[in-house]
């Protein structure tokens, strides 16, 4: 969802330390200019996923979150396949 909204992984660094480091602290950028046109609805539930386990959203709380339920694209793919079939 990060890479989605984004366009770059939430923890990337060209060090593997530090990833290692923002991987554990949960250390990732939501503040930076490109951030101020993504919802805070979407922010919250990326901070839901991007959490420790015992914290984390399942995938059946992520469908009720209101920015799933009131995001108009994606009303527009609910309930289809990759090959646009109806599951």
């Amino acid at each position: 969802m990060y890479f989605m909204l984004d366009g770059r992984l939430p923890f990337d660094s060209v060090f593997s330390d530090e990833i290692y480091e923002n991987t554990v602290g949960l250390l990732y950028d939501t503040d930076s200019l490109h951030w101020k046109n993504i919802s805070k609805a979407a922010k919250d539930l990326l901070s839901r996923f991007l959490t420790t386990q015992n914290k984390r959203i399942s995938l059946a709380e992520a469908a009720k979150h209101p920015w799933i339920i009131e995001c108009e694209d994606l009303k527009n793919i609910q309930g289809l396949n990759r090959k646009n079939r109806y599951i």
